[in-house]
This record gives structure tokens, sequence and C-alpha cells, in this order.
């Protein structure tokens, strides 16, 4: 059977230490050890819907702050954004866009200094109602101390389960 890449974030890529011929990528201790901290993943939830909160967005010295200076995303609709239009983007937001909401989160460490954050989205209409759902998944880099979003992928899908 035919697998997605959305399907293989969904299940928090559990065999990132198997490759897909089925042969270690890493030696066992070594992905035995990759295992985030809770911490960490409050941390970088945290910081993943600071950038959903329009406040934030329309801050671009917060958001230059969360970003990687090479950051990139392939955006809900395909179209891929550089670091400065995402900032410019987001800058330029009006006050009534829709909130978006979170859940999911899955997190892998992916090395010392890097993670992959995986988690679904959609958008809440003043009437209670969602729309505009999403798979996404995020790479975020420390870099000196601190962590920072280095990319960033949406992918469209059809209503949440309940």
């Amino acid at each position: 059977m035919k697998r997605n890449l959305a399907a293989e974030f969904a299940e928090g890529f559990e065999a990132l230490a198997v490759n897909r011929l089925g042969q270690r990528a890493l030696p066992l201790r070594e992905a035995e050890s990759m295992t985030p901290p809770s911490d960490l993943m409050e941390n970088l939830v945290a910081l993943e819907r600071e950038l959903h909160d329009p406040a934030a967005r329309r801050d671009p010295a917060r958001v230059d702050a969360l970003l990687h200076r090479d950051f990139e995303e392939v955006g809900r609709s395909g179209i891929r954004y550089t670091r400065a239009e995402t900032i410019a983007a987001l800058a330029a937001e009006g006050t009534s866009r829709a909130a978006i909401m979170s859940d999911a989160f899955a997190l892998t460490a992916l090395g010392a200094d890097a993670v992959l954050l995986t988690y679904r989205t959609a958008e809440r209409l003043a009437d209670g109602s969602d729309i505009r759902h999403a798979h996404r998944c995020s790479l975020w880099l420390r870099v000196d101390s601190r962590w920072q979003l280095r990319y960033h992928q949406a992918t469209p899908t059809a209503e949440h389960p309940e």
C-alpha cells in the first residue's frame, strides 16, 4: 500500500531510525537517545502557537526573531514563500483573520539541535465552525541556544475527525 508523507508525519516518524529499505539509518543507541524531553515539546508548541497569535504575527521584530535566517515555507496553497515574504505578509494581516486552532502535536528529534514538529490546524470562524484544515510540519533548529523555525509546510486535508 502506497503511503503519503502526511501519513508518515501523523505517525510521528516512528521509523526515523530505519530507512525505507529496512536498514538502520542511525545506530540504535543514537536513535534511542534522540527522544525529545517533554519540556522541549511544551516550549516548541508555545513558539508555534505564538506564530498563530495575531499580535505576534503583526510584529515584524518578533517574527524576525522566531524565523531562521534561511527560513522558507510552502503554504497550504502550495505556494513557496521566502523569509522576507513571510514577515511582510504576516505584518500586513488584518485584525479580522480567523483564529488558528492547533492540536495533535508530535515532536521528533532529528539531532541534538534539530526537531520536527507536526500537528493539525483549522481556522475557527466567529460562528465556531472550523474551515481550512491542514496537516503541518515545522523544522526547528537550535541556534545560539534558542529555537528558530527553519522550514514550514502545510498540506490541506479534509475536516479533522472528532
